[in-house]
């Protein structure tokens, strides 16, 4: 064997060594990915249910609140224009609170979600639109939601609700809304609220 075909089989066992070199760290490699995206499922699914038990533990909150106040009549018969300023405070209160709650299942079950998720805002799209047939609750939204603006009710952003959740509720409200004021429904809601306010 002469120098020449002696580098030539040096350099070929040096590029060998190199490759056999580059296996281990390639498996390393992979394996430290796989187990970093294991984690991170890991990590969305423990998100998803304590995201899950959120919701939960607030509209139990909320449940809570119509069973100690039925006079204010959310979860029950039909809602009532005239209250007196202690039950509508409360209704609105737990208005508020149930608006959060929309929102928060809105975020888990629709922004964050899985097709797993996808019955369970199902649900909670059918109960949001329940409250959105309710005069009261349209009242309100307009109200404190969207202070009232009749000329531009809806402008995304103007809440402290998430844009993208506004934009669902206004469509689910709206056409509720256009329903309620030509019939004068609406109007009912608003004047005994300002005439409670006035008092």
């Amino acid at each position: 064997m002469d120098i020449s075909e002696f580098s030539e089989l040096m350099q070929g066992l040096a590029a060998l060594a190199s490759i056999v070199a580059i296996i281990p760290s390639v498996i390393i490699f992979l394996r430290r990915q796989k187990e970093q995206l294991e984690n991170q499922r890991e990590q969305l699914q423990l998100a998803r249910i304590t995201n899950h038990r959120y919701v939960i533990e607030r509209y139990r909150e909320f449940l809570r609140i119509c069973l100690q106040y039925p006079e204010i009549s959310l979860e029950t018969g039909e809602p009532k224009a005239c209250l007196d300023s202690q039950a509508r405070m409360r209704r609105d209160i737990a208005f508020d609170i149930l608006t959060s709650i929309f929102e928060s299942a809105f975020l888990t079950y629709v922004i964050d979600n899985s097709r797993s998720d996808a019955g369970q805002w199902e649900g909670w799209d059918r109960y949001i639109e329940d409250y959105c047939r309710r005069p009261d609750y349209v009242e309100w939204v307009r109200r404190y939601l969207f202070q009232d603006r009749r000329e531009n009710f809806f402008a995304p952003g103007g809440t402290q609700y998430d844009p993208r959740f506004e934009e669902r509720l206004y469509e689910r409200l709206r056409p509720h809304l256009l329903r309620m004021q030509e019939n004068g429904t609406l109007e009912e809601f608003a004047r005994t609220g300002q005439e409670e306010a006035g008092s």
